[in-house]
C-alpha cells in the first residue's frame, strides 16, 4: 500500500500500522489502533480481512461505528448454516466440505453467522463478493444505484450468496461455491436445514447450465 500511494504522490494523506490485532482480554483491539491515530467514530470504510478471525475483531469493535463494514467470510462454507472460527458447526446431517476442501473448515466465519453479526451491529448488507459489504442501517436508505431489504431477519439476505466471487479483479466461481449455492436454494424452498444429495445434484446441474450459459 505504501509503495502504491507513494507512486501516486498522496502517502502524506496515509496513515499506516504495523501490528497485531487482537479480541480478547489483554490483547489490542482495534478500538485502540483507530483511537490511536484519531479515527472519527463514523469513519467511511473499515475492511477487515485477516484470513481467520475477522468475525472475532469486528464482534469487538464498540465505539467506533464506520459508515460502510466489508468484511472477510469462508466462501468456502455454504451460506446456510452457522460457523464461526475455530468452531466448527455441528448442525449438519451429512457436511460436503468434509469431502471437498476440511482444511477449510472452522477457518473464518460462515455467510450467515457474518450477516446475523452485522445485523444486531446495526448494519444492512448490500453485496457479496467473496467479502461481504454493509452498509449502516441509518445511511442504507440513502443508496440510489443500490436495491437492498431492509429486514432484522438473516434469511431475508441469503439471495446475496453468489456461485461468483471477486478474486484478484476477476470474477471466479468453482464446485464449492456453486455447491454451497444449491444448498441456499434448497433451505429457501424448503426451509429445511438438512443436506439432500438428489436435489443438490439436479440444483448443481441447473445451475452450471445458467451460470455458463449467461
Amino acid at each position: 500500500m505504501v509503495k502504491n500511494y507513494t507512486e501516486r504522490g498522496i502517502l502524506n494523506r496515509v496513515k499506516h500500522e504495523v501490528g497485531f490485532v487482537g479480541y480478547k482480554e489483554g490483547d489490542i483491539v482495534l478500538d485502540s489502533w483507530l483511537g490511536k491515530n484519531q479515527m472519527p467514530y463514523d469513519l467511511d470504510i473499515l475492511s477487515i480481512d485477516v484470513d481467520h478471525d475477522d468475525y472475532y475483531i469486528w464482534e469487538a469493535l464498540k465505539k467506533y461505528h464506520p459508515k460502510i463494514v466489508i468484511l472477510e467470510v469462508n466462501s468456502y462454507r455454504d451460506p446456510v448454516f452457522e460457523e464461526l472460527p475455530g468452531k466448527p458447526c455441528p448442525d449438519y446431517n451429512i457436511d460436503p466440505l468434509k469431502s471437498w476442501s476440511a482444511s477449510r473448515i472452522g477457518i473464518g466465519c460462515s455467510f450467515y453467522s457474518a450477516i446475523k453479526l452485522g445485523l444486531n451491529k446495526g448494519y444492512i448488507p448490500i453485496s457479496f463478493t467473496g467479502n461481504i459489504i454493509f452498509v449502516r442501517r441509518d445511511l442504507v436508505l440513502k443508496l440510489q444505484e443500490i436495491s437492498c431489504v431492509i429486514s432484522n431477519n438473516s434469511d431475508h439476505y441469503l439471495h446475496l450468496y453468489t456461485p461468483l466471487i471477486m478474486w484478484g479483479n476477476r470474477w471466479y466461481s468453482n464446485t464449492g461455491l456453486i455447491l454451497n449455492t444449491a444448498i441456499r436454494d434448497y433451505y429457501i424452498k424448503t426451509g429445511n436445514r438438512l443436506i439432500n444429495p438428489r436435489y443438490l445434484k439436479a440444483r448443481i446441474s441447473k445451475i452450471n447450465t445458467k451460470l455458463w450459459n449467461d
